[in-house]
């Protein structure tokens, strides 16, 4: 039987310690989650806070609400009892007010859970950050907030194949992961209320990580575009492609754009039917902003097939391609998100926002 220590509250699979002063069970397997209020945090936001958002990714998913039901502290604990299979979890945790609002959020980072035994977290919550503010004339969001996402309205327009704003978990788009996690993040958006925060975990040096955003069985067409927004605070730890169209099972060949460990754009047509399909631009990408990214492909013939990557609806100068046939078939899935190769241990994170898969050039304004 599940419980919580608070009275009278019974939760899924959450046992919540709130600040109450007493000692969390610390027997069996779990976790033993201190949240932690930043002291930038002042006490009339800390008065506020109504009730913890917790969700978890990782070898199991779940999203909860734990009401507090009294004043806050600016320590509480919750404890996680998770599925007995589980042995990588990330703890994200928003503090709400009686409104939604977050108050303040943070991360546990990668948890390697042990059998039979309880571990400890500690998760320090944050004031948001100031919201990155998207240019697109004519929507008034007020001092504070982006635009709302353009996602709705984009659903029904042709060439559009679909978009995702990651106000939801999947929106139109699935997920695709291997030694990494995403999660919902209200903390950063480009536009709406949210993006994607895209984790790749540390350890396993020998295999390749991937996190990834997926639309899956694309329409057959002569031309296919992925355009997404990427926040990059730092340059990958390992070469790795970011925007691709991949060809269905049993070929799985790709069509790509990605960064060097550098920060250097590249495109890489990896298709059977093309040879010397690697270009790297001398263009660095900037760091710590939102970056609009298109990656555009035209098949055809020897002059008409093509390739190219745009950021802030400026050809990337060194990646264009030319030669991409109709020989080759043609791509079945479309990915956003890092897919890093192998040698490399440490964890990285990016974030992702208004992704499109469309069949005309999209641009940054939609």
């Amino acid at each position: 039987m599940l419980e919580s220590m608070l009275p009278s509250v019974r939760f899924l699979a959450l046992v919540a310690v709130l600040g109450c002063g007493c000692g969390e069970p610390q027997v069996g397997f779990g976790v033993a989650a201190q949240l932690a209020f930043d002291g930038a945090i002042d006490d009339a936001s800390l008065a506020r806070v109504a009730s913890f958002s917790i969700r978890a990714s990782g070898d199991e998913a779940f999203s909860q609400s734990v009401p507090l039901g009294r004043a806050p502290m600016r320590t509480e604990r919750v404890v996680y009892r998770p599925l007995a299979t589980s042995r990588r979890l990330m703890l994200a945790v928003d503090a709400l007010d009686a409104d939604a609002i977050v108050i303040a959020s943070g991360v546990s980072g990668d948890l390697e859970l042990g059998p039979g035994s309880t571990t400890s977290a500690t998760v320090i919550l944050f004031a948001p950050e100031p919201r990155d503010m998207a240019v697109n004339p004519g929507v008034d969001a007020g001092p504070d907030l982006p635009p709302p996402s353009t996602c709705p309205q984009l659903q029904l327009d042709g060439g559009v194949i679909g978009c995702a704003g990651y106000e939801a978990k999947k929106d139109t788009f699935d997920l695709y992961n291997s030694l990494g996690m995403s999660t919902i993040d209200p903390t950063r958006a480009y536009r709406g209320l949210s993006s994607l925060l895209m984790h790749i975990d540390s350890g396993n040096p020998g295999a390749a990580k991937f996190v990834e955003s997926r639309r899956q069985g694309l329409p057959p067409a002569g031309a296919y575009m992925a355009r997404g927004y990427f926040y990059f605070p730092a340059f990958p730890p390992q070469r790795g492609r970011f925007l691709t169209f991949q060809q269905a099972s049993p070929i799985n060949r790709a069509i790509s754009a990605g960064l060097t460990t550098e920060g250097y754009l590249y495109t890489n047509v990896g298709v059977l039917s093309v040879t010397n399909g690697y270009h790297e631009s001398a263009l660095i990408a900037p760091l710590g902003r939102w970056l609009c990214l298109e990656l555009r492909v035209t098949f055809g013939d020897a002059t008409s097939g093509q390739v190219h990557l745009y950021l802030d609806d400026v050809e990337v100068p060194g990646t264009a391609y030319t030669g991409l046939t109709t020989d080759s078939p043609l791509p079945n899935n479309a990915f956003f998100g890092p897919y890093l190769s192998a040698n490399f241990d440490t964890a990285y994170d990016f974030w992702l926002d208004e992704a499109i898969v469309g069949s005309v050039p999209i641009g940054c304004a939609k």
